[in-house]
């Protein structure tokens, strides 16, 4: 789980793994700000290990040392706004 301020598909695109993730302010969308939203992300993994991430290191190979995740074509991601399909909205 990550906060609103992540985008998954930045995230999980393999193409440059040391790239800097941008964080964005959920206000962007219509979402709510929570103080923070530049200048830090939450990250929940799937053992229950919570991670603070400041904008400095959000880069995805500092968030998954052991490599991207491999999804599913059937993957999709619940954000505050409605079910977002990975594969309809490929990396940039």
């Amino acid at each position: 789980m990550v906060t609103a301020n992540i985008d998954p598909r930045e995230l999980l695109c393999p193409q440059d793994e040391a790239r800097p993730l941008k964080l964005t302010c959920p206000k962007e969308w219509g979402g709510t700000c929570f103080k923070f939203c530049e200048k830090a992300g939450v990250i929940v993994y799937e053992s229950g290990t919570t991670r603070v991430v400041k904008s400095k290191y959000a880069r995805p190979k500092l968030i998954f040392p052991d490599g991207i995740p491999k999804l599913g074509r059937d993957t999709y991601f619940l954000t505050p706004t409605g079910r977002m399909d990975i594969v309809e909205q490929p990396c940039n």
